[in-house]
């Protein structure tokens, strides 16, 4: 133990010569077998501490940043070993512990330098920003010079002839390895999805990372979620949208609109959801009478989260206000989804996805009869054997093994979305004769584009066949009349499957 210890100090010894452009001493770079697994590990907590530094909010370990990181120090032995170092006398083993003894030299040195430039960013400065950028390129590009001497010193030094090779190809290798692999970092920060940092288990990666300027938003970042305050504010924020919901009025049958949004990633989701729910108050006369459940950060004070949980308390709201014999919901669900699944996200959410069993319970259990189920994901079809009942109509974007399309973030609608809420229920007053006109559409833009058809699924059982059949909607065009919504297609986007 004491040995390997001795051998570790003795490479970093050499790791801080070479960092400073002095010759290194081979034999101190001769490592056992242990001890080169060790220096690797103390590359590896380097690159951590570094990356610590740049984390400007909270952040969590990445899984993934440590299997790259392992990666690089794989890819350049390999290199090292492919490349003809031996005929210049200089063994693989020592070129590879002196570049990653560097590596760590320069990374510790890296780490208050990163510190000192964040409290000098966060604190009020007068210099003028335009000045700071400059001078972080130049550091960078210093940093850059400076890196690439010192494994072309470290090279040289290794060699005992054709040592210009040696150096060069020992910087060569250095920049490959670091810089083939996609880029990550153990720490990611959770606020910051644009981070620019890249890692730093080789030399290169370690001098940019923490000197490298900033890259300026366009637009000033949104704010940070405080998930603990929305987490707990969620029973008063829904029991707020809850309680402006109206009774039924009079004899009349009714039609309750619930609309869930449950992934926050894409845009597309929360267009979709409130051009829905805009219709049916508009159409169908559910103003008053519907909710909207999305996840999305722009939503967060004025919107319920679109959680299981949310749900299920909301139809049990809406079950003790409708009239089992009379009143019909309309419950709509668009997001990704695989089979059974209808995917449930918000980045540090902790929530539930929505599956066709826990769906099922919360219907059961809010004592609601007739059901409307819309279901626009991928797969979504595979939902339909565990809802169906004589009391329910289930229409599904896709078939149980396949993908519906239109997903894109900059998209208004999905495609299924566009088909059946944009253009046929604008003018059909039957959710089955829409479905129809709907899932024709669809079949003609897929075929435009050449992609695997979704093939759009209905279930419809006896008893609400005839419920709807004897339904009078009190349905009016709305104040932007009935000509459909730009969309997905209309505009010619290539379509994006909803995975």
């Amino acid at each position: 133990m004491n040995g390997m210890i001795k051998q570790l100090g003795g490479a970093l010894w050499q790791g801080l010569k070479s960092a400073l452009l002095l010759r290194p001493r081979a034999e101190a770079l001769d490592l056992g077998l242990s001890a080169v697994i060790a220096l690797c590990g103390l590359g590896l907590l380097a690159s951590a501490a570094l990356d610590l530094t740049a984390v400007t909010g909270p952040g969590s370990f990445d899984a993934g940043g440590l299997t790259r990181e392992i990666a690089v120090y794989a890819v350049l032995l390999a290199l090292l070993v492919w490349l003809p170092f031996r005929r210049a006398g200089a063994h693989p083993r020592q070129l590879f512990v002196g570049i990653t003894a560097l590596s760590v030299v320069i990374a510790l040195m890296a780490a208050p330098v990163r510190l000192a430039i964040r409290q000098l960013s966060a604190s009020p400065s007068t210099i003028d920003p335009t000045i700071l950028a400059w001078l972080g390129v130049a550091a960078s590009t210093g940093a850059f010079v400076w890196i690439i001497l010192a494994a072309v010193k470290l090279g040289f030094g290794l060699a005992v002839r054709h040592r210009l090779f040696s150096g060069l190809g020992l910087a060569g290798a250095t920049v490959v390895a670091s810089f083939m692999l996609p880029q990550g970092s153990l720490f990611p920060s959770l606020d910051d999805e644009d981070r620019s940092d890249i890692s730093i288990v080789q030399a290169v990666a370690n001098a940019l990372k923490p000197l490298r300027p900033e890259r300026q938003p366009t637009t000033p970042p949104p704010p940070r979620i405080d998930v603990e305050a929305t987490m707990y504010r969620q029973p008063d924020l829904l029991a707020a949208h809850l309680r402006a919901l109206k009774a039924p009025r009079d004899d009349r049958p009714e039609v309750y609109y619930v609309g869930m949004a449950p992934f926050a990633g894409q845009d597309v989701f929360k267009r979709e959801s409130a051009a829905v729910k805009g219709l049916f108050d508009g159409r169908f006369g559910t103003a008053g009478r519907s909710i909207a459940l999305v996840n999305h950060r722009d939503s967060v004070e004025t919107l319920p989260l679109a959680s299981v949980t949310n749900l299920e308390l909301t139809l049990r709201h809406i079950g003790r206000m409708m009239r089992p014999d009379k009143d019909v919901l309309f419950l709509f669900l668009t997001s990704h989804g695989t089979e059974g699944l209808v995917s449930v996200m918000f980045p540090r959410f902790p929530l539930n996805d929505v599956t066709p069993a826990n769906l099922l319970a919360s219907l059961d259990k809010s004592g609601i009869k007739n059901r409307v189920l819309v279901i626009s994901a991928c797969h979504s079809g595979s939902f339909i054997p565990a809802l169906a009942n004589e009391d329910t109509l289930i229409l599904t974007a896709a078939r149980a093994d396949r993908t519906s399309f239109g997903c894109s973030n900059e998209n208004e609608w999905t495609y299924f979305g566009d088909a059946y809420f944009n253009h046929a229920l604008r003018k059909e007053t039957s959710f089955v004769d829409a479905f129809e006109v709907a899932k024709t559409l669809i079949s003609g833009w897929e075929a435009i584009q050449k992609v695997t058809p979704s093939e759009p699924q209905i279930s419809m059982g006896s008893a609400i066949r005839s419920k709807l059949a004897a339904f009078k909607f009190d349905a009016v065009p709305s104040a932007a009349g009935t000509e459909p919504r730009a969309s997905a297609v209309t505009t010619g986007s290539r379509p994006q499957p909803d995975r």
